[in-house]
């Protein structure tokens, strides 16, 4: 007869390994497709951005010192992403574009990535190019998997927002530079 907890087991078990074989098949896909390099604080453009942003959120704090573009509004395949995940990610976009480090820190998971929020927040203000990273990193088109929805820069960086529960709504929960081994293994640089 078997037990409850051995079908448990080999549920979770068959879970992780759907997991890891999409991320191998994600990995290898991608294998082939030219690395550019990421961009710096330096090598910035500096084109004023204009005074609102394609975003569906209003208010504009600040002018960005470079030309804020639009998120992606479908995955790497062209289909339209999740409006939940895209509402989200045009919230941090928006806010990553006007500089406004109170409506990030409001829309991070805790923890987010491996540090507290507000840490991340510090890192994000002490830096302006990683502000500019993330917006950047926004405007490239999705990932969806089943654990949530994922941006890749073309540089290496990745924007992760995780999927959520039926109690507990996915929030942005890391923002990895292009040199993190996580963000390597999502984007397949």
């Amino acid at each position: 007869m078997r037990r409850p907890g051995n079908v448990v087991l080999w549920s979770v078990v068959a879970g992780v390994a759907i997991v890891l074989a999409a991320v191998f098949i994600r990995l290898e896909r991608e294998r082939a497709e030219p690395v550019a390099a990421p961009p710096t604080s330096a090598g910035l453009p500096t084109t004023a951005a204009p005074t609102t942003t394609a975003t569906t959120i209003p208010s504009v704090t600040t002018t960005p010192s470079w030309a804020c573009g639009t998120v992606a509004g479908t995955d790497a395949d062209g289909r339209p992403l999740p409006a939940g995940a895209l509402d989200q990610a045009v919230r941090v976009h928006d806010a990553a574009c006007r500089r406004d480090f109170d409506a990030l820190l409001a829309e991070m998971d805790t923890p987010f990535g491996n540090e507290p929020p507000e840490q991340a927040v510090a890192a994000l203000r002490a830096d302006p190019g990683e502000v500019v990273l993330l917006a950047q990193t926004l405007e490239a088109p999705a990932a969806v998997d089943q654990g949530g929805l994922f941006f890749c820069h073309p540089g290496g960086a990745a924007a992760v927002f995780a999927r959520g529960t039926l109690d507990r709504p996915g929030k942005w929960s890391a923002f990895l530079p292009p040199s993190s081994s996580l963000a390597i293994s999502l984007c397949g640089r």
